[in-house]
């Protein structure tokens, strides 16, 4: 049962018994060793119901003497609890409430302790309440303002419902100037918490992250507790905690003493084996770096001016370089690397590099950019164009009513998450051609026109319609003044 190599014994018979007695524990361990001179010392024993999908494996690389085990429970994430239950003022039967109230009063003994009458009175209010006054059904009911609701905020409101109690036809000038403070104070507490949001984004936030701050601000429920109130402090904990079990202090002192006598035989076996050379740990031989050398037209130069021509004629100069190449030892990776031939068809050879042959590609992703063979750089605007539009969606959805993003929110958002986008590949946009310059720019200037811009290509937009029986109706001129926008329309063939 416990698949140890080791000779039965009484511990062993005591363990198998406790087992086999209590049918709801169950024994995750395969047989695998868990110490390093291959016993099972280790257990992990879990209740029946936990056991059916649990997966138990010895960690590969955590060890001390003993190995450490991982354990994988299949667990639901924890539901966050309702809200407590609330009584039903409404529907309340005050007279039996009373009366339930009256029934104990006439037999209730007043301690002399005033604390002690307090929470005996607490009690008989809840248990009349209980017996009289039927309670709410539970609910997950959440503000749709709760991620901006600060102090400031709850403070203004606050005073709306109290102007609201007070209202009188005399004073209905002062509650409408305080329903109007309060709402720029909510405004204003939305529009500070979208910078706040907006000023984290770059280039590399994810999409998902900023969708989600979306569907919060358009009303999204808060999201749920985690797990453990404090998971940080908590795994911080266990960690220190596994390693005060797992440390060789806790050893007997003729182990730790025969520990110190090996340490420098150990150190010694460690040195000898980083000293000895892996199969794939090898500098470039002198015929790889021969066949690297370019045999096509030569591309821009560097800073020094050598092209790839010069270095294939160099002669005895160039081999030296070549032989320190080899010399400093420096290595390919074939999972990240592809060969690409610049301006000129695939050979028909392969490349081979430190044994690995490197694939032929058209185009290649390096830093973030797009590099293709004839350096026209198309596959990187589609890219390009493709995020940017996908960012530029979400901005879309930051302009709905339930959202509320103003104009200055919008603004930054455009700067933080899409500029960046652009800015980061300045230098590669200047080799694209203008037809490409011309698409890229086409998504990206409907959201950074200015409120003058956007009425010019409004009045662009109107001009041509030239259709027959088509009629063009202006708007007052008026504009948002948290979104800045303004309003024009076409109507063509009475539609």
């Amino acid at each position: 049962m416990l698949q140890s190599p080791s000779p039965t014994n009484e511990t062993g018979r005591h363990l198998a018994v406790l087992l086999e007695n209590i049918p709801h524990v169950r024994l995750l361990n395969t047989g695998e060793a868990t110490h390093t001179r291959g016993g099972r010392l280790d257990l992990t024993l879990v209740s029946s119901d936990l056991a059916a999908n649990a997966i138990w494996q010895v960690h590969p690389t955590l060890t001390s003497d003993h190995f450490a085990t991982l354990t994988s429970l299949p667990v639901a994430p924890p539901v966050p609890p309702r809200p407590p239950p609330r009584w039903n003022i409404r529907r309340a039967d005050w007279s039996r409430f009373q009366a339930s109230l009256d029934e104990w009063w006439a037999d209730y003994q007043q301690p002399d302790d005033l604390h002690q009458q307090e929470r005996d009175l607490t009690v008989a209010i809840q248990t009349a309440a209980t017996t009289a006054i039927p309670m709410c059904a539970p609910s997950r009911r959440h503000r749709t303002d709760w991620w901006y609701n600060n102090d400031e905020v709850r403070e203004h409101n606050h005073r709306v419902n109290l102007h609201r109690k007070l209202y009188n036809p005399n004073n209905l000038r002062l509650l409408q100037e305080v329903v109007a403070r309060a709402r720029q104070v909510s405004l204003r507490a939305k529009e500070d918490k979208w910078l706040e949001w907006c000023a984290t984004f770059s280039q590399h936030t994810s999409l998902g992250q900023m969708w989600r701050s979306v569907k919060t601000a358009s009303g999204a429920a808060p999201p749920r507790p985690a797990a453990h109130p404090h998971p940080q402090q908590e795994a911080e904990r266990l960690a220190t905690i596994f390693t005060s079990r797992g440390s060789s202090n806790q050893l007997p002192l003729h182990t730790r003493r025969t520990q110190q006598q090996l340490q420098p035989h150990r150190d010694e076996a460690v040195r000898e084996a980083m000293e000895v050379a892996d199969m794939t740990d090898r500098p470039f031989s002198l015929q790889e770096l021969q066949q690297a050398k370019r045999r096509g037209h030569d591309t821009a130069t560097g800073a020094d001016g050598v092209p790839y021509s010069m270095l294939a004629h160099a002669g005895l100069a160039g081999d030296a370089a070549l032989e320190k190449c080899q010399d400093l030892g420096l290595k390919i990776s074939a999972e990240k690397t592809r060969a690409m031939m610049l301006k000129a068809a695939d050979p028909a050879w392969q490349l081979r590099v430190q044994g690995i042959d490197l694939a032929w590609t058209n185009s290649y992703q390096y830093l973030g950019v797009w590099v293709d063979k004839r350096l026209s750089f198309t596959t990187h605007a589609a890219y390009l164009r493709e995020r940017t539009q996908a960012r530029l969606n979400v901005m879309r959805a930051m302009t709905r009513p339930t959202a509320g993003a103003t104009f200055t929110v919008l603004r930054l958002y455009y700067v933080q998450a899409v500029r960046s986008l652009v800015d980061y590949s300045a230098l590669v946009l200047l080799a694209l051609s203008p037809n490409q310059q011309e698409r890229l720019e086409l998504p990206a200037s409907k959201s950074q026109c200015i409120t003058e811009e956007m009425r010019q290509h409004a009045l662009m937009a109107i001009a041509q319609v030239t259709e027959p029986d088509s009629t063009v109706y202006y708007t007052d001129g008026s504009v948002d003044p948290d979104s800045g926008r303004k309003g024009a329309a076409a109507i063509t063939r009475g539609t």
